[in-house]
């Protein structure tokens, strides 16, 4: 009979913990259970970039069902939880109850509003696909409404957007939003300076988890200097329809506040009847278990964990681990091999060593800063500060790091597209210079030109290999077929032509080069690659990461 290990939660601990132990527990009796109330994996650490317009929104998921399409063990439910019943040993959600005998609970976390009165009637999150997607298209109407407006008054609340909380999430929305300032401004034909941006932090300094004044320092220069609003030391007393109030008193009006300011667990401790620590997060042993729950484990945003290599002597605040990424991929790495050891027997226990490679923020597409205590294997004992140009390529790489654990090349391709190639308005690392999109049209004379001449070369080699290819080559890029694939074709042996006796004369280097321009797609146009690409793309997709889903029931409940 098949037993089930039970993963609550799709976020990225959630989605890393379940392919882990599929691969741990193949051909055996066991079958990985993963319920989400979404049918979709999501990137949180990118929801501000959804949120700005920067890239698409489906840039932050992927389907389920093509993460684990070529896994036979891993079985997706579509379901909310309701309750645990720990005698049962049940998971009861809103299709039925599901047994296990290992449970893994990897929720998410909520925003907290620390008591502040009007939090949730009139202020706007970033913690769920569902916020950025509304907070997108928020920013979008509000400015229009006050770009429209002819009252000073109202015109001026509209266009003051209100960040409460200088954390990685409130700094990295409002270093978003400063790129796209520029966007609204030119869309609505005001000027940016127009639309103010404010942000509220109540500690005397943003970013207080890089722990380096100096790099806060240049966070904060750079804010300012870009014409930021920062306000520090700035307590919020309620959120109003109209706008915030502050605790001295002092009122200011908006249309738009955006609520940053913490998180704690979606669903508290109470009400899976677990012991909780600090923002309800479950208490877990240095294996990840429940505290006082042998077989309930915890990973991600709702560990609470103290590690004791950070506790520092009578602060009961230290040591507890942080809510990111690295942690929650530290706890998949504790809980997995412990359940493997527990069903069946095999490897040992172990215990959570967390790895802390550093932080690294983005403030917009082309500013990034941060410190790295590891990167690609190397360790920086004192940490490397990173900043600027640098900052931004590694934050990039960490991204594309992220994805690669998950096992999808197809979003690594992705979020390349998205984030270098594809990006409107000039927002990449390299300021639009690699992001331009043409027709394709005025390539096509080019096209059916170096498809002729790749033809008549071919008849010149013969019927020797590089004759073939040449032949090849040619007819695929007169017919517009696979032109990308043609084009690299024609820029190998145009080089080997250069390479073996022709020099680098201007003639030469035209086939290779002529060849190379062609790999941007030009059988779109008048070609081939017009009907055959989407079709292939659609038949192909379908067979290699399955037909994605809205609602999964893989045990058919």
């Amino acid at each position: 009979m098949t037993k089930n290990i039970v993963v609550v939660g799709a976020g990225y601990a959630g989605v890393i913990t379940a392919k882990k132990l599929a691969n741990r527990f193949r051909r055996t009796d066991y079958q990985i259970v993963l319920i989400d109330n979404h049918s979709f994996f999501t990137y949180m650490a990118q929801l501000h970039e959804v949120a700005t317009s920067r890239v698409p929104a489906s840039h932050v998921q992927v389907d389920l069902g093509m993460l684990f399409h070529d896994t036979d063990n891993v079985k997706i439910v579509t379901a909310s939880v309701e309750t645990l019943d720990k005698a049962a040993k049940q998971v009861i959600t809103s299709i039925g109850a599901i047994e296990y005998e290992k449970l893994v609970i990897a929720i998410g976390s909520s925003i907290d509003d620390h008591g502040v009165k009007g939090v949730s009637e009139y202020a706007k999150s970033l913690r769920s696909f569902e916020d950025a997607v509304d907070l997108r298209q928020h920013i979008k109407r509000v400015v229009q409404e006050g770009a429209m407006a002819l009252d000073d008054d109202e015109r001026e609340r509209k266009l003051r957007l209100v960040v409460i909380g200088g954390g990685f999430t409130g700094v990295q929305l409002v270093g978003d939003m400063l790129e796209q300032r520029r966007v609204l401004a030119q869309t609505n034909n005001i000027k940016e300076s127009e639309i103010s941006i404010h942000l509220y932090e109540q500690n005397p300094a943003i970013l207080s988890m890089l722990a380096d004044e100096n790099l806060v320092e240049r966070g904060e220069s750079y804010l300012r200097r870009h014409g930021v609003f920062l306000f520090k030391e700035a307590k919020i007393a309620e959120v109003k329809e109209q706008g915030i109030v502050l605790e001295s008193g002092y009122e200011v009006k908006t249309a738009t506040v955006i609520w940053a300011g913490g998180t704690h667990v979606n669903q508290r401790g109470e009400h899976w009847g677990l012991k909780t620590g600090p923002q309800g997060r479950f208490l877990v042993n240095e294996r990840m278990q429940a505290e006082g729950e042998d077989a309930i484990y915890v990973v991600g945003d709702a560990v609470a964990y103290r590690d004791p290599k950070t506790i520092v002597a009578d602060d009961a605040a230290s040591g507890w681990i942080p809510q990111n990424i690295e942690m929650g991929v530290a706890a998949a790495d504790t809980a997995v091999p412990n359940i493997v050891y527990d069903l069946l027997e095999r490897g040992q226990v172990k215990n959570f060593t967390g790895t802390y490679p550093g932080y690294v923020i983005s403030l917009g597409s082309h500013y990034a800063l941060g410190k790295v205590q590891r990167f690609l294997g190397i360790p920086f004992k004192k940490g490397l500060a990173v900043s600027g140009f640098t900052g931004n390529m590694i934050k990039h790489a960490n991204n594309l790091y992220f994805y690669a654990r998950l096992t999808s090349g197809y979003k690594m391709y992705h979020y390349l597209l998205d984030e270098i190639f594809r990006t409107a308005d000039g927002r990449t690392p390299f300021f639009g210079w690699t992001s331009r999109r043409g027709n394709v049209l005025w390539s096509l004379p080019l096209r059916m030109l170096m498809g002729i001449i790749w033809i008549l070369t071919a008849s010149l080699w013969g019927g020797s290999i590089f004759g073939l290819l040449a032949a090849l080559t040619g007819w695929l890029l007169f017919l517009g077929l696979f032109t990308t694939l043609a084009g690299f074709f024609g820029f190998v042996l145009g080089m080997i032509m250069v390479l073996v006796g022709h020099g680098m004369a201007a003639s030469s280097l035209l086939m290779p080069l002529a060849s190379l321009a062609l790999m941007n797609g030009a059988g779109r146009s008048v070609g081939l690659d017009f009907w055959v690409i989407p079709y292939l793309e659609k038949r192909w997709g379908k067979r290699r990461y399955g037909e994605h889903r809205s609602k999964y029931n893989d045990l058919d409940m």
